[in-house]
């Protein structure tokens, strides 16, 4: 994050991630924390669903972050299609000013 003192948007998603993945529950686990990690993770995953997109379009375009190696390949795929749809509308936009 360059020495930033606050969270940018396109950190989101991967922290997201991460929270996800770190919630996962292993065999060491006892019962409780197998069940707290559960509901944990159930919970979390419904966080910014509605905002998926957009934050893995803010990930993309941000260079630390730009391969997205914290989302499926076919996540990846929908962002960058996404993203290179909408140049295209930009600039079909731009054409006609």
């Amino acid at each position: 994050m360059s020495g930033e003192n606050t969270a940018t948007l396109s950190v989101i998603a991967l922290l997201h991630a991460q929270l996800l993945d770190e919630m996962r529950s292993s065999d060491s686990d006892s019962a409780v924390i197998k069940e707290l990690k559960s509901a944990m993770h159930d919970n979390l995953k419904l966080r910014y669903e509605n905002l998926k997109e957009k934050l893995h379009v803010a990930s993309a375009l941000d260079p630390c972050f730009k391969s997205l190696p914290f989302i499926s390949e076919e996540e990846r795929e929908d962002t960058f299609t996404s993203l290179i749809s909408e140049m295209v509308t930009l600039e079909q936009v731009k054409a006609h000013d």
